[in-house]
C-alpha cells in the first residue's frame, strides 16, 4: 500500500481514524439533507439548496430531534471512505490532487445517499462538484483541462441525448435533469475516456437493479439514477485503476 511515511509511521495508519470520522459525518449529512428533501417533496415544495444547507447546519450542530441514519449506512460510507482516502493517498501523496479528490469522492457519496433516499440531485453538490473537477484541472491537479472541459460537455450532452430519446419513444422521462449535471461534473474530473466507462458501467448496474425489482416486485420500475452515476464512477475516481474496463 501507501509508501509514504512521517518518522516511520505510515500514513494511511494515521489517517485512517479520519477518514473514518469523515464517513460518519458524510453520512449523517446525507441522511438528513435526503430526509429534508422528502419531507420538502411531500409538502409540494422542493428547496434542494436550502435541504442541504439545514443537513449541513444540523449535522455540524445537531439539535434536539437528531435523525440517525441506519447502521449499515454508516458503516459502509465510513468504510468506502477509509478505503478510498487510503488508495487516494498511495496514489497522489498528501498534495493538493489528494484533498481535491477525496473530497469529490465524499460529495459523490452524499450525492447517492441523497438520491436514494428522496430522488433529488441537488445542484447545491453537483455544481460545486464540477466547477471543483474544473479548478482541479486548470490548475495542474486533475485531468488536462481540455480532457476536463471535454468530459463535462460529454457528460451533460450523452445523458440528455439518452433523456430526448426515452422521452420521444415512451412519452415518459427517464431521469431527472440532476443526472445530466453530476454526469457533466464526473466528467470534468474523469475525462472523456474514463466517463464512458463510469456511463457503461453505471447503466449495466441500473439494468441490472431493474431486471431484479421487475422479477420481485412486478409492475413498472423506478428508481433513482443518481446511485448508479457515483458506483460506476467511483472505481476512477478513488484510484481503483485496475477497475476500469479494457477498452
Amino acid at each position: 500500500m501507501c509508501c509514504f511515511s512521517w518518522n516511520g509511521l505510515r500514513w494511511e495508519w494515521v489517517l485512517v481514524p479520519v477518514f473514518a470520522l469523515c464517513g460518519f459525518w458524510n453520512a449523517r449529512f446525507a441522511w438528513r439533507s435526503g430526509g429534508y428533501l422528502t419531507r420538502s417533496s411531500a409538502a409540494g415544495s422542493v428547496e434542494p439548496g436550502l435541504a442541504v444547507r439545514l443537513g449541513f447546519r444540523r449535522t455540524l450542530r445537531p439539535g434536539r430531534r437528531r435523525v440517525h441514519p441506519p447502521a449499515v449506512l454508516l458503516a459502509a460510507v465510513a468504510l468506502l471512505s477509509i478505503v478510498s482516502g487510503c488508495f487516494l493517498l498511495d496514489r497522489l501523496g498528501p498534495s493538493v490532487a489528494f484533498a481535491g479528490a477525496y473530497i469529490a469522492v465524499s460529495i459523490l457519496i452524499a450525492l447517492a445517499v441523497i438520491d436514494a433516499r428522496s430522488g433529488y440531485l441537488p445542484d447545491a453538490l453537483t455544481l460545486p462538484l464540477m466547477w471543483l473537477g474544473l479548478a482541479m484541472a486548470w490548475g495542474g491537479h486533475g485531468q488536462p483541462a481540455s480532457d476536463a472541459l471535454a468530459g463535462a460537455m460529454l457528460g451533460y450532452v450523452f445523458l440528455r441525448v439518452l433523456f430526448e430519446v426515452f422521452r420521444r419513444l415512451t412519452g415518459r422521462e427517464g431521469m431527472g435533469y440532476g443526472d445530466f449535471k453530476l454526469a457533466a461534473a464526473l466528467g470534468a474530473w474523469l475525462g472523456p475516456s474514463a466517463l464512458l466507462h463510469a456511463l457503461v458501467l453505471a447503466c449495466l448496474a441500473g439494468t441490472a437493479y431493474a431486471c431484479w425489482r421487475r422479477a420481485f416486485h412486478g409492475g413498472a420500475t423506478s428508481y433513482p439514477f443518481g446511485p448508479f452515476l457515483a458506483f460506476g464512477a467511483l472505481p476512477g475516481l478513488a484510484g481503483f485503476t485496475e477497475l476500469q474496463l479494457p477498452f
